[in-house]
């Protein structure tokens, strides 16, 4: 998945986080809710995006994004000093 279906809107976003606010829920295998997509977008540093059955994990750095399907198992692998946040679309 490359972007974001048309017929989704954007609805929420999170709060910047860093290496040190990261929630821990976030490094451990999670997804969205049925119907929520979303979509982490890199500030600055680098981290390690890994779907649960998947190998292909992806690097990502700053102005890089990734988008997470609803109902997805993913988790997020630090790298180091780094700045993201996540957009909500349903």
């Amino acid at each position: 998945m490359t972007g974001l279906p048309n017929s989704v809107e954007k609805y929420s976003q999170s709060r910047a986080f860093t290496e040190t606010t990261t929630p821990p829920n976030f490094q451990k295998n999670h997804s969205s809710r049925p119907g929520v997509w979303g979509r982490l977008v890199m500030e600055s540093g680098a981290l390690t995006f890994a779907w649960e059955k998947d190998d292909a994990d992806i690097s990502l750095a700053k102005g890089d994004t990734v988008v997470i399907p609803p109902e997805t198992p993913h988790r997020v692998i630090l790298n180091g000093p780094v700045s993201f946040f996540v957009e909500f679309y349903r």
